[in-house]
């Protein structure tokens, strides 16, 4: 429908992302379902921006925009053919509701990596046990510690995540 659309994807680590994504009182709501849909979500848009023409399409991620800020929103801004303007780097709290409150008058620079304090040896074996191949692709540290995930297991999580989703 909109041939000449561009397409900016931001990747973050998917632990991190996981680790939100956990908080919130919708789905995910289970790390093994998490770690499934970061996987496929991802690739999905990788998959897709890649059949895309380089000038329609751009990766940024999420921890490059927190270590250089204003490089990282120059180079958006001229995928997007716009004017950088410093204002891009202040955050915009945006309409009122559930997300307003969590909206901050600055870049918080330290917002990740946080999935090396929270997480447990046991729930990153399992996070890398279903992402790792892409977390490794994407440059991302992995611990080496993924394991397989069984059928069964596989099962059993998934089993989880829909009576969960019920109630």
């Amino acid at each position: 429908f909109f041939p000449s659309a561009k397409y900016l994807h931001i990747i973050r680590d998917g632990r991190d992302v996981a680790m939100s994504w956990l908080k919130q009182p919708y789905e995910p709501r289970n790390l093994y379902t998490a770690a499934t849909m970061w996987n496929n979500r991802v690739r999905t848009g990788r998959k897709d921006g890649a059949a895309l023409p380089a000038e329609q399409y751009l990766e940024v991620y999420y921890e490059q925009f927190l270590d250089d800020s204003p490089g990282t929103m120059r180079a958006v801004c001229s995928f997007l053919n716009e004017p950088f303007h410093e204002s891009v780097l202040t955050p915009n709290p945006g309409p009122r509701g559930a997300r307003a409150q969590i909206s901050h008058e600055r870049i918080v620079t330290s917002n990740h990596g946080k999935w090396k304090r929270s997480m447990t040896e046991r729930d990153i074996a399992l996070f890398e046990g279903v992402a790792a191949r892409l977390l490794d692709e994407l440059g991302y540290e992995v611990t080496g510690t993924g394991r397989v995930i069984s059928r069964t297991e596989a099962a059993v999580w998934k089993a989880h995540q829909a009576v969960a989703t019920l109630g």
